[in-house]
């Protein structure tokens, strides 16, 4: 199988929806030509129209490849909005459901940050109807943590 044109960044593959049963590839469509990885959605059973990920950005620190935007891809029309965080190192990003939201895209986005020089670690959220308009909240963290920390939302209450 083959995509219609190359990535842009070798390492950096574009989001592609991959559909397969027990035996074989039904189909694979790429829907996203925005350098990114770790892919998420909303978790809710039922069918998924928006993608969230994180860009990478086309540098290097320590020799890691950074992330440097978070990226929203619609599906179905594929239309795609990023969020920038000029100068800082992203992770990966978890999907949060607003207590009674109606849309898919109805709730928060949690990525973790740092600025390249490895300083002012922080938690980013995001609105996830328009991550584009940039965090709606920081949380600086006490302590620097080594790049690759992946998030998970688990709803819930800590004991």
């Amino acid at each position: 199988m083959q995509l219609r044109q190359p990535c842009p960044i070798p390492s950096a593959p574009p989001l592609t929806v991959i559909a397969v049963d027990r035996r074989e590839v039904l189909s694979c469509e790429r829907v996203c030509d925005v350098p990114s990885e770790f892919p998420v959605c909303a978790t809710d059973g039922v069918e998924t129209r928006f993608a969230y990920s994180v860009r990478f950005s086309g540098r290097e620190v320590d020799g890691m490849p950074t992330l440097d935007g978070v990226v929203k891809t619609d599906l179905r029309t594929g239309a795609t909005t990023v969020a920038p965080f000029p100068n800082r190192a992203l992770g990966d990003c978890a999907f949060v459901p607003r207590p009674g939201g109606v849309d898919e895209d109805d709730g928060w986005l949690i990525t973790t940050s740092f600025d390249l020089a490895g300083n002012d670690p922080r938690i980013e959220l995001l609105d996830a109807l328009r991550p584009e308009d940039g965090p709606v909240a920081r949380i600086g963290l006490p302590e620097w943590w080594a790049p690759g920390l992946h998030c998970l939302w688990v709803p819930g209450q800590v004991q």
